[in-house]
């Protein structure tokens, strides 16, 4: 089937993938097979595999679908505020822990992600596992800590802290 400048077998043109609307064919390589631009029901426009798109409940949205489930799931549970700034403690640990893990354009990814710390699974996407496993942080003790530095943040190895102990719990040194 032709497309104006290439060929792949399956055109799925105009069709529905979750929030995602096939736009146009933008071609076909080796590694990744046939490639399709989208536009989300968000109004951002995406390009995406074709196997990602056919496969149910792979590629849904541009990333807005997940980002709206995790903020219902926060919001549910009354933690992630109203956006004027009343998130609680507990969740504000959350998201930093997961930022200074997983994202590289966070300040402190060198010092943890870029090392190979890991967030738990069940905790990495669902600030209810990490709130039901840590509880409610203590009133004088805002920060979720690492108990041996070298681990990871896991069940067994975090604890609810203040600054000072903190501080004092850091790595000197090693991965």
């Amino acid at each position: 089937m032709s497309h104006g400048g290439g060929s792949c077998t399956v055109n799925i043109l105009g069709q529905r993938f979750g929030r995602l609307t096939v736009l146009s064919w933008v071609g076909t390589d080796a590694q990744r097979g046939s490639m399709w631009k989208c536009r989300c029901d968000c109004g951002e426009e995406r390009v995406v595999r074709r196997r990602n798109l056919i496969t149910p409940g792979n590629t849904v949205s541009c990333g807005c679908h997940r980002s709206d489930v995790q903020t219902y799931r926060l919001r549910k549970h009354g933690n992630a505020g109203n956006g004027l700034g009343d998130r609680t403690k507990e969740y504000v640990a959350w998201i930093n822990m997961v930022q200074r893990c997983y994202n590289p354009k966070n300040p402190r990814f060198k010092s943890y992600g870029a090392k190979g710390v890991t967030v738990c699974q069940p905790w990495r996407d669902d600030f209810a596992a990490f709130l039901a496993d840590v509880g409610v942080a203590p009133f004088d003790a805002p920060f979720i800590d690492r108990i041996n530095p070298f681990g990871n943040y896991e069940p067994s190895n975090v604890r609810w802290v203040d600054r000072k102990l903190s501080d004092a719990n850091k790595r000197k040194s090693g991965p």
